[in-house]
This record gives structure tokens, C-alpha cells and sequence, in this order.
């Protein structure tokens, strides 16, 4: 069980950075202050794929940075929020 939540952390860490980003696709010639990506949490995504009673749990990962650019637009600083919502996983699941 600790396995598993272990694994879906990093899997959450991994996927949230490189499956979405509500970033445009094309370059843009400002640079933000705020980027965020969301990835959607999905044991049926999981190499293997989980299975038992953990198979229901469905969830969401938002990362968001908040950065501190200079003049010149290179980033000086930053603080990062994380927020994870899960659901459907039995009393007890270990995450």
C-alpha cells in the first residue's frame, strides 16, 4: 500500500510536468508570472495499470509556479503551490 502511494506521488510529479499546461502552445513574447500545469490522475494510466480496490480512485494535480522575473525576463526567484484532489479510493488507501 505505502508502495503504491509513493508511486502515485511521483507518478502525479512526472505526469503533471509532462502532460499538461494551461501555457499556449505556440512561444509567446512575454514571459509569465504564473505558469500551471494540471494532469488528470488515472490508475488505468499506471505502467502496469492498478488493479484491486485502488482501481476506482480517480484524481487531479495542479502545479502552479509563481515567479519573480527581472527586467531582462530571467526568472530570480519563485514559490510553487501543488494541489491534489483524489477520490473513490476505499477507506483506508494509504497515499
Amino acid at each position: 500500500m505505502k508502495q503504491w502511494g509513493v508511486f502515485m506521488l511521483a507518478a502525479v510529479c512526472i505526469a503533471a510536468v509532462g502532460c499538461g499546461s494551461d501555457s499556449p502552445s505556440s512561444p509567446s513574447t512575454t514571459n509569465p508570472t504564473t505558469v500551471t500545469f494540471t494532469a488528470q490522475l488515472r490508475p488505468s494510466n499506471e505502467v502496469p495499470a492498478i488493479s484491486g480496490p485502488e482501481s476506482s480512485g480517480t484524481g487531479t494535480a495542479t502545479i502552479t509556479f509563481h515567479l519573480t522575473r527581472d527586467s531582462g525576463g530571467a526568472i530570480q526567484s519563485g514559490t510553487v503551490d501543488f494541489q491534489i484532489s483524489a477520490s473513490s479510493f476505499p477507506a483506508g488507501t494509504s497515499i
